[in-house]
């Protein structure tokens, strides 16, 4: 048995037992005792550090598991089955990891990209909730390897973002709203204008029977505004909505065109637009609703810059990675295409330009909206 004894303030542990001295009756009995003291206090120190580790785990707000090469769930801590809406850890490594992906090629894809030694991050990917939700995570990949380079066990360690990306796809669509409160008015008087112009030829047609010259032009000038005021309609759409990020081929120069046809009629008079189009450019993978948020966003902070009017330049060129790379990171291409909003307000200050990507950070005085009030002399 093992017992306590005091020696200084931390005591020992021993060790006894008792043994006759002797076979005969009556005989005394010997105590042998052994100090056991490390021993006990090393397999506690072990218990202890077991139960932090365990709890660590239990409580870590990253969602961390290991799995085969094909998506097989091996192990997983209580944070993955909370972030993909498990009951249970048992429950989640029923699952495969490829179904919580938005297609299983793109899970085969990521994790082809993993090699010895090396991990594969992603500062924001979009997976699947047991139920269907969309659930975006900041992951980290790593992998383990047999001598012939076969991966043979995966380990993904995944931190949930998805409230912050809400938050984010929340203030993208207030911004989508205050610029579409800032274009109405100019739009509502742009489509009167069409109406009225349709209202007239219409007439036109009723007074020209039996013309039908008159009758051919004014159905071609009626057919040209009800296309203006659809393209009208269309922008207000394309402005407005709130889907996410669809990449697709997208020309720039068009964009540029038609961001310049609607807030050349929106925008006061006192502001002139101006386009430079590089020729020939190619054509990039973007989202178009997003991009056209971004443009809308300059130009209304350009103009509310230049109360007395001015000009603000659209701009396309393209730019070599070289030079891109200067300045960015996971440069590859040899050249990027390149889109300059430019106008002749005073230019942002020094104390303010660190601030331009914060999303609640504004200059303007409450009432006016939200946006930094200076201009963009320098190009954006």
């Amino acid at each position: 048995r093992h017992w306590r004894t005091s020696k200084g303030r931390g005591g020992v542990v021993v060790a006894g037992r008792w043994t006759p001295t002797d076979t005969k009756p009556g005989s005394p009995w010997l105590q042998i005792n052994a100090d056991v003291t490390d021993r006990v206090r090393a397999a506690e120190s072990l218990r202890r550090s077991e139960e932090r580790y365990r709890r660590f785990v239990d409580e870590d707000l990253t969602g961390n598991l290991i799995m085969k090469p094909d998506g097989a769930i091996v192990a997983c801590n209580p944070a993955f089955a909370r972030i993909f809406g498990f009951d249970s850890i048992e429950e989640a490594q029923q699952a495969n990891f490829m179904s919580l992906l938005r297609s299983k090629k793109e899970g085969l894809d990521l994790l082809a990209e993993i090699r010895p030694n090396e991990s594969v991050e992603r500062d924001e990917l979009e997976m699947r909730q047991r139920d269907g939700d969309a659930v975006y995570v900041a992951a980290r990949f790593t992998g383990s390897f047999d001598a012939d380079g076969k991966a043979t066990e995966l380990k993904a360690y995944l931190f949930n973002d998805t409230k912050r990306k809400r938050l984010e796809q929340q203030l993208i669509q207030a911004q989508k709203m205050e610029g579409l409160g800032t274009l109405a008015g100019g739009i509502a008087h742009d489509f009167n204008n069409i109406l009225a112009i349709i209202l007239g030829y219409t007439t036109r047609i009723e007074d020209a029977q039996g013309q039908p010259v008159q009758i051919a032009d004014a159905t071609r000038v009626i057919r040209e505004a009800v296309e203006r005021g659809a393209a009208l309609v269309q922008q207000l759409l394309t402005s407005a909505r709130q889907t996410e990020a669809q990449f697709a081929a997208l020309d720039l120069n068009t964009l540029l065109r038609e961001m310049d046809n609607m807030l050349g009629a929106t925008f006061p008079k006192t502001i002139n637009f101006v386009l430079h189009l590089e020729t020939n450019l190619p054509t990039v993978k973007a989202d178009r609703s997003q991009l056209h948020q971004v443009l809308l966003n300059l130009c209304v902070n350009a103009r509310d810059a230049m109360p007395t009017g001015g000009t603000i330049t659209l701009e396309s060129i393209t730019i070599p990675g070289t030079e891109l790379a200067e300045n960015f990171t996971g440069v590859k291409a040899e050249h990027y295409a390149c889109i300059r909003v430019i106008d002749t307000g005073t230019g942002i200050s020094k104390q303010v330009k660190p601030h331009i990507f914060e999303p609640f950070f504004t200059t303007k005085p409450v009432g006016p909206g939200t946006g930094i009030l200076v201009g963009l002399k320098s190009g954006a």
